[in-house]
């Protein structure tokens, strides 16, 4: 059957006597979604000790002229650049970041985030949860 916005569903169910619960299937195994403000919060904002299982989520500001260090690791991660502009060196070669940008990083190479202007660069970075484990 294919959706559309005549498609008869309304929110207590299917229009032609077919209701549908509104409630979880499985509404005992219900797990409360975790929610953070990056202000007074510290890196990662979503980690294991929240219940991650697989990634966590990092919320970095540079201020102008800062950066991350330079750095090499096994995973690839990715960045959304949510302020700012600056570039990233990926491998020996510069590329340009700006807000909205969504980066993927390739693990095994060697980068870093440059703030090259004149107001914060702040990015939500996503890592795999062995970035944080010991």
């Amino acid at each position: 059957m294919r959706y559309s916005s005549t498609h008869p569903w309304t929110a207590s169910g299917w229009r032609h006597g077919v209701e549908i619960s509104p409630q979880p299937l499985f509404k005992d195994l219900f797990v409360e979604p975790v929610i953070r403000n990056e202000n007074g919060s510290t890196n990662p904002l979503l980690g294991p000790e929240d219940g991650v299982s697989t990634y966590v989520m990092l919320y970095v500001k540079h201020g102008p002229g800062e950066s991350s260090p330079d750095h090499i690791h096994e995973w690839e991660h990715q960045a959304f650049i949510t302020k700012g502009a600056g570039i990233l060196v990926c491998g020996g070669k510069e590329y340009t970041v700006k807000a909205g940008d969504a980066v993927l990083v390739p693990g095994g190479i060697r980068h870093q985030f440059i703030n090259t202007g004149e107001v914060p660069l702040h990015r939500v970075t996503v890592n795999p949860i062995e970035s944080v484990q010991a």
